[in-house]
């Protein structure tokens, strides 16, 4: 083909229909569907909280990986802190998470 040259007014429909199907096959313009969860198998189950805890284990297994055991309430106000803002608590915001013993430990209550 050469590039040079205007294209005839067939060439143009057929380039423009390519164009057209294939930004049809955009993965934004496809209808939203929920994958399968991956099977969670051994002792993964109480490891997996939420559907979303199902995908990380399934990918750190693939990977030769293993979750990390639960940081401890210190650990976990101030990964939330540099997480968020940048910085790390105040010592009278760890010592007030610490000393809450809400089971939850600041996660969220809402359920979903």
């Amino acid at each position: 083909m050469n590039w040079s040259a205007p294209l005839a007014a067939s060439e143009k429909s057929s380039a423009s229909t390519a164009q057209s199907a294939e930004g049809l096959d955009f993965w934004s313009l496809r209808p939203i569907q929920r994958p399968p969860l991956p099977k969670v198998e051994g002792t993964d189950p109480p490891w997996v909280r939420t559907p979303i805890d199902a995908f990380v284990i399934a990918k750190l297994r693939e990977k030769g990986l293993s979750p990390s055991s639960a940081a401890d309430r210190r650990t976990l106000i101030r990964r939330l802190c540099f997480d968020i803002i940048g910085l790390p608590p105040k010592p009278e915001e760890v010592d007030s998470f610490i000393r809450d013993d809400d089971p939850l430990g600041g996660r969220d209550k809402s359920g979903s």
